[in-house]
C-alpha cells in the first residue's frame, strides 16, 4: 500500500492516506475543474482509501465554490 501526503501551499493544513492504487491520482476534467483551476488544464483526483484519511490543520480548512457557490446556503 502506497501513504499519500500533501497539504496546502500556506502549509496551514496537511493530509496523509493509504492508497492500493499502482497510480494514486486520476485527471479530471469536468466543467467545475476546469473552471477553478482557471484555465482549460486538468483537476487531479486522489484515489485513496477513505478511513485511513489523517489531516492536520482542520481549523484553517475554507471551501473552493467557483461558478457553483450559493451564498444562502454557505455555512461559515
Amino acid at each position: 500500500m502506497l501513504k499519500l501526503e500533501g497539504g496546502c501551499y500556506c502549509r496551514a493544513v496537511s493530509f496523509a492516506a493509504l492508497s492500493h492504487a499502482p497510480y494514486p491520482y486520476m485527471r479530471c476534467y469536468c466543467e467545475f475543474c476546469r473552471t477553478t483551476s482557471g484555465s482549460g488544464g486538468y483537476g487531479i483526483n486522489i484515489m485513496a482509501e477513505a478511513d485511513s484519511m489523517v489531516v492536520t490543520g482542520e481549523s484553517c480548512l475554507g471551501s473552493v465554490h467557483g461558478k457553483y457557490h450559493d451564498s444562502d446556503t454557505d455555512e461559515l
